[in-house]
């Protein structure tokens, strides 16, 4: 499980991946809250809020998620139907669309 999630992680961009690893304190790397996350990118903390959803949502989507939703025992019809409905809150709220 651990390697799926790591290599499920390594997907993500650089800046995503950082984001993720150092809030939940991955790969040894120590947890940090998102003000520390954004002294090291430069940005302010809220940016690095938005990141981290923008994360979790590319983490949930079916096309990246099903080997550790598999392994999870996650990948029901109504598991893939709650990842897209948060997908798309979560687009919409950013001023986004997408039409699946």
């Amino acid at each position: 499980m651990h390697r799926t999630l790591h290599a499920l992680i390594q997907c993500l961009s650089p800046r995503l991946r950082y984001v993720i690893v150092t809030r939940y304190g991955l790969n040894g790397h120590p947890r940090l809250f998102y003000r520390q996350i954004g002294d090291d990118l430069g940005v302010c903390g809220e940016r690095v809020r938005q990141l981290h959803t923008e994360a979790l949502v590319w983490l949930r989507h079916p096309a990246y998620s099903y080997a550790l939703r598999s392994l999870l025992g996650r990948h029901s019809l109504a598991d893939y139907q709650e990842a897209n409905a948060r997908a798309q809150r979560w687009l919409r709220w950013r001023g986004g669309h997408h039409d699946r």
